[in-house]
Order: C-alpha cells, then structure tokens, then sequence
C-alpha cells in the first residue's frame, strides 16, 4: 500500500484505521492477569506494536528484556 499522491486527510485515516487494529490485536494478545497491564510474551510481532503503540502515546513501556516488552495503558480511550 502506497500513500503516494494521498491528502493528509487519507494518510490521517489510515493511521487511525491501522492504530486501531494494532490496539485491538495487542488488547487480544498481549492482556496479562493484572488488570490493564500489557506483557508481549516475547514474541517480536506483539514487542513491535507494543512500540509502535507507545510512540503513539497510546500505551506506556514499563519494562523491556530483548522482544519482551511490558507495558500499560496511557489512556481509557484507547483500552478496548
């Protein structure tokens, strides 16, 4: 997929569209027992959106070893 030639609207959208898929996939794999805690469980593709997700602001790292990232959520809004 290109963003070549899109408006910023477009590219705004789909950053949203993909933020959203990235919260929802790590909201499914990444939840710990502890309630609104984030562990990728050492897997790269989890550790990856864990990042991207915190540069984003979305959630906070509180730990990292290697591919194993523990994290929490920054805000309600982005919890699912």
């Amino acid at each position: 997929m290109t963003t070549q030639g899109k408006s910023v609207e477009d590219r705004e959208r789909l950053i949203s569209l993909l933020s959203e898929s990235l919260i929802e996939m790590v909201a499914q794999h990444c939840t710990s027992g502890a309630a609104g805690k984030l562990d990728s469980m050492s897997l790269s593709a989890n550790a990856r959106a864990m990042r991207l997700l915190a540069s984003l602001g979305h959630l906070k790292v509180t730990a990292e070893y290697g591919r194993r990232v523990m994290a929490e959520w920054n805000d309600t809004e982005a919890r699912p």
